[in-house]
């Protein structure tokens, strides 16, 4: 497995773990009405996306095959996966009530996920073709 793989699954893991305590915390203490036993299942949901769509960008052994192609085709999956959960969140009968702050919450994790990933690919390319 390849370093930046690995160091970007232990970044996902720890952001995961805080967002986690963060969102107990936060949760339990200050706004208890707006939270749902469903929260913590769309916050692994997210990770396995993230991971899903870095290891396409990452191609083969470690080596983007043709690197614009890979960061188009890992958004585009991104992006729809993420409205993939928020249509069946929408489409839930028992949901009516929790939907805003559902929607919010998957919104917050896209951008969470999206920048950690933006990062992380950075850093990625500027090691891959530095030499």
């Amino acid at each position: 497995m390849n370093i930046h793989f690995k160091k970007f699954i232990l970044t996902n893991l720890l952001v995961t773990l805080i967002l986690t305590i963060v969102g107990g915390i936060l949760f339990y203490a200050f706004i208890p009405g707006y939270f749902h036993s469903l929260m913590p299942f769309l916050l692994l949901a997210a990770f396995l996306i993230n991971l899903l769509t870095f290891r396409l960008i990452m191609g083969r052994k470690g080596k983007p095959l043709n690197i614009m192609s890979a960061v188009v085709k890992s958004f585009g999956i991104k992006f729809f996966s993420y409205i993939g959960m928020v249509v069946v969140l929408i489409l839930i009968p028992g949901l009516r009530s929790f939907l805003i702050p559902l929607i919010i919450y998957v919104f917050a994790l896209y951008i969470i996920f999206t920048v950690i990933e933006v990062k992380a690919f950075s850093a990625y390319v500027k090691k891959a073709y530095s030499s």
